[in-house]
């Protein structure tokens, strides 16, 4: 699929419309490659902090298709 977080993060940002089936995957390899860390799991709701930034990063699916962040 993606190869590096650079490819990942290059492909969301060019055609944000285009990722659907692996959406959570890749926004969890995304997140993870900017240093955050899994912080809580509640289902299928992901969530992810970094120590210096004051706000967490929720990843959750919306039916079949990603969540629109």
């Amino acid at each position: 699929m993606f190869g590096t977080a650079r490819s990942v993060f290059e492909h969301a940002a060019v055609d944000r419309h285009e990722l659907a089936v692996a959406d959570r995957i890749i926004a969890e390899r995304l997140v993870l490659a900017f240093g955050f860390a899994p912080r809580r799991t509640t289902g299928r709701h992901r969530q992810f902090a970094r120590p210096d930034i004051p706000y967490v990063v929720n990843i959750q699916p919306r039916g079949k298709e990603k969540k629109n962040y």
